[in-house]
């Protein structure tokens, strides 16, 4: 066992490897060791995904450093710094989180992760689609805000939310109470407000579609969430065990392998559906391979993408980086 670890390692005890790269950014605290310390655990991901199965128990790094937020998958340094920002949030369970990103980057599963993590887990988690949202349910008996009493309301598309139904939100938000139809007094709530959107609401403030003290009001802790082309191959090649093991799970079966041709071509994919996509991909495979053990380039959906042209290597040699598309939250990211 200890020559599988050398021969994998050069020698070093990853536990040791890792805690040497800690010591670095201890001694010298500045922002290139913490950009060190993610690449190097990054790089010890790749080195146990690819070990032998019995070599694997001696290079896990969940010992070098806790993951709090295991569902949401993914080792890249955005990645990283996010769930970091997702541990300050969930401690705090009042204040309220605006997340940003683009359609399909997983919004509901971090927000999600988010409520799990906090001292309001035991309590209801209540998603709320602004796009179909009306004035009687806000009012309803019980509302969304009662249901999810000491919980957590999620405001899904919160920038579709129509005009003349922002103001009501904004008091109900304010007051922290709500007036049932038919009503004569106003009921309290106590709950966290987790809002996301895809939309520019800098760009609908400023068309009018979006009321600015409502933003400023949902704006208290903003986390933008990277898109799949931005995180690297290293996600991707994690996204797809992730998937296919829920997949599997789903079905009560074996997840299947993918080849080494098709997981390259998956991990070159842009991905303008972001992780959706991704998924949508995943199950179209297993379907159309039918109870095959592997999946190849035979599987793929119809009409799946070209290849890109990848810019560069990071550091760890393990995770490509596209060139970034133009978008809303292309160059303003809080995580950075």
């Amino acid at each position: 066992m200890a020559a599988g670890r050398n021969a994998l390692t050069g020698g070093f005890d990853v536990r040791d490897w890792a805690a040497r790269v800690s010591g670095i950014r201890a001694r010298r605290g500045t922002e290139n060791a913490e950009i060190l310390l993610d690449e190097c655990l990054a790089l010890l991901d790749t080195v146990a995904a690819r070990a032998p199965a019995a070599a694997r128990p001696h290079l896990s790094v969940a010992s070098a450093r806790d993951n709090p937020f295991s569902e949401v998958d993914g080792a890249s340094l955005e990645i990283r710094r996010l769930k970091q920002h997702m541990l300050r949030v969930a401690r705090d369970a009042d204040v309220t989180v605006l997340l940003l990103g683009e359609s399909g980057t997983g919004k509901e599963r971090i927000a999600r992760a988010i409520h799990r993590a906090s001292p309001r887990a035991s309590a209801p988690f209540v998603v709320v689609n602004c796009a179909g949202l009306t004035a009687t349910l806000i009012e309803d008996q019980p509302g969304p805000f009662e249901r999810a009493a000491g919980g957590t309301v999620f405001l899904d598309e919160v920038g579709d939310l129509a005009v003349d139904l922002q103001m009501k939100l904004l008091r109900a938000l304010q007051q922290r109470t709500v007036q049932r139809l038919g009503a004569r007094q106003e009921t309290s709530f106590d709950v966290r407000v987790i809002a996301a959107t895809n939309v520019d609401l800098a760009r609908a403030m400023a068309e009018g579609r979006f009321r600015a003290d409502l933003y400023y009001r949902l704006k208290v802790y903003e986390l933008k969430v990277p898109p799949l082309r931005r995180r690297g191959a290293l996600d991707i090649r994690a996204l797809v065990d992730a998937i296919l093991r829920r997949f599997a799970a789903r079905r009560r079966r074996v997840a299947p392998s993918v080849d080494a041709e098709t997981l390259d071509r998956l991990m070159r994919y842009d991905w303008p559906g972001n992780v959706r996509e991704l998924e949508n991909a995943l199950e179209c495979m297993i379907v159309t391979a039918n109870g095959e053990p592997t999946l190849t380039s035979r599987h793929l959906p119809a009409g799946f993408g070209p290849r890109r042209s990848w810019r560069r290597w990071n550091i760890t040699g393990s995770a490509w980086r596209a060139r970034p598309r133009r978008s809303a939250f292309r160059d303003t990211s809080s995580i950075a």
